[in-house]
């Protein structure tokens, strides 16, 4: 990873985290523009081992998690998954990430 080679990861950790979450749910969010159950199964799971991996307390970064969302607990989206489409758009339409 380039901010470990240069070393300044610890330096820019919680900006390198919450760049990570915002791209991640923005993905999951996008759950709603196609409807392959399974890919959307394998982006969840690489998108949350990938957080536990490399951001091990993400759950509790200040920028992201502020305000108490719903979105960061993976079984949210695994109901998302199951959902059909339509239903999908109107319970992300709000949805801020």
């Amino acid at each position: 990873m380039f901010y470990s080679e240069k070393h300044v990861f610890d330096e820019y950790y919680e900006e390198l985290e919450l760049i990570n979450l915002r791209h991640l749910f923005l993905r999951f969010k996008d759950f709603i523009k196609y409807s392959d159950k399974d890919l959307q199964r394998k982006i969840l799971k690489k998108g949350y081992k990938h957080l536990n991996n490399n951001f091990n307390n993400w759950k509790n970064n200040r920028y992201f998690h502020g305000k108490k969302r719903i979105t960061k607990y993976k079984f949210f989206w695994e109901i998302i998954i199951l959902l059909p489409i339509f239903i999908k758009k109107i319970i992300l339409k709000g949805e801020k990430v």
